[in-house]
């Protein structure tokens, strides 16, 4: 779960079979989680947002609009993304103690549930 193992856009690009223009507006969109690097000035993608084939879990959008949401955390789309990978990476009681981040590719539906029993009103 190591951010040393996310990918730039390139990579999501050639994994995807996208430019990275296309990848960009996926982030922008909220259809996929990125956090902005300011060292570096670019973003990088958690890999836990993809399942074993490379495609992104469907859910990660429902869970970004959860996340995102008044509700929520309130940050808006326009986050630098770190706020939404600190749910992602952080125990949650009603995992057993996992994160939300190492359930996702093995039950996505799960993790959506737990974020809507959390942020949903």
């Amino acid at each position: 779960m190591a951010s040393a193992d996310w990918l730039d856009a390139a990579s999501v690009a050639a994994q995807l079979g996208k430019v990275p223009g296309e990848v960009t507006a996926l982030r922008k969109s909220g259809e996929l989680l990125a956090v902005w690097l300011p060292s570096d000035q670019r973003f990088l993608y958690p890999t836990w947002q993809f399942d074993e084939r490379g495609n992104p879990i469907p859910e990660v959008v429902a869970l970004l609009t959860l996340l995102r949401s008044p509700n929520g955390m309130g940050i808006g789309v326009s986050s630098t993304g770190w706020g939404e990978v600190e749910w992602f990476i952080s125990y949650h009681v009603l995992l057993d103690g996992l994160s939300p981040a190492q359930v996702l590719v093995s039950d996505p539906a799960r993790v959506l549930a737990i974020a809507q029993e959390e942020f949903a009103v």
